[in-house]
């Protein structure tokens, strides 16, 4: 069975609970199982051996198995049977199961051979990757508390997962931006890290620690020839922000507070976009630049 709860502890007792199923593979949890015998990454650590051994509730074997996430490891795991279809604990060989290293030593080993036609699509996305990814724009429409159990059971809002994300992103892409010795990268904050708030305080507090985020690349990557400023919208008609907007007071204070009397729409980042991505803004870095019809202009 392939399952995907993305905390192994939990297929661990799931194990203990379901009959007719002989192996789990615990997807999601990156935990990575192997034995003693195995030879891993420099600096990874087993956190059990491959594979777990429980009893299920049909009181039959069951086995457990999952490596590290990223394509790091392949699992291997070659098991027998009974004529009852009952599979047998003894048959298992840990010189032949267990978690092998994706790298060139191992598949030196194994005598492997790239695959010549995955070889040349990876080449031809990096080429093109590498000649198009001088701007980057980070954005997400959710701002999720990144803890499996909340996510799984409720909304939540927690600053530091975007601000990590985007950490992610930049760091993702940087290299290729050092390697042309130009690019910019944009983010998307908002005129909510300006103020507090006491309904949506924790988002205005995730929107103002990217802001710090922005700065600090900015300032780290600047001697590189790569920019970093954050566009910061108002209120605009999005499906993400509906429940803010889709209503007669949000209109009514629109038309009464926002200077340009409207609520912003999506078009109106297009020509900001454009030239932040462009070497129109070729000595700005660093910057959070509202685009908020005039509300915020005075904070």
């Amino acid at each position: 069975m392939l399952a995907h709860m993305q905390t192994i502890s939990a297929e661990k007792e799931l194990a203990t609970l379901l009959e007719g199923v002989d192996i789990i593979v615990a997807g999601g949890s990156n935990t990575l199982l192997a034995d003693d015998n195995d030879r891993l990454r420099d600096g990874d650590s087993a956190a059990d051996g491959y594979p777990l051994a429980f009893t299920s509730a049909a009181d039959e074997p069951v086995l457990v198995v999952n490596t590290d996430g990223d394509y790091k490891y392949l699992g291997r795991l070659v098991v027998r049977f009974d004529d009852d279809g009952v599979l047998l604990t003894d048959s298992l060989d840990d010189t032949v199961n267990g978690a092998y290293v994706t790298d060139e030593t191992m598949a030196d080993d194994l005598e492997g051979t790239p695959n010549s036609d995955v070889s040349t699509i990876v080449t031809a996305l990096e080429q093109v990757l590498a000649a198009r990814d001088g701007n980057v724009l980070g954005r997400t429409g959710v701002y999720l508390d990144g803890r499996r159990n909340q996510v799984r059971t409720q909304e939540t809002n927690l600053g530091n997962l975007t601000a990590d994300a985007n950490l992610w992103l930049a760091r993702l892409v940087a290299p290729d931006m050092i390697e042309k010795g130009n690019g910019s990268m944009m983010f998307t904050a908002s005129v909510g890290a300006f103020k507090p708030s006491d309904t949506l305080g924790v988002y205005g507090t995730s929107k103002l620690a990217l802001i710090g985020l922005v700065r600090n690349l900015a300032l780290e990557y600047g001697p590189q020839g790569i920019r970093a400023n954050a566009i910061c919208p108002g209120l605009v008609r999005t499906d993400f922000a509906k429940a803010l907007w889709d209503n007669p007071e949000a209109v009514k204070r629109a038309n009464s507070q926002i200077p340009l009397r409207r609520l912003g729409e999506a078009d109106d980042f297009e020509g900001l976009a454009v030239f932040l991505g462009s070497d129109a803004s070729r000595y700005m870095t660093g910057q959070a630049l509202t685009v908020c019809g005039g509300s915020f202009m005075w904070s």
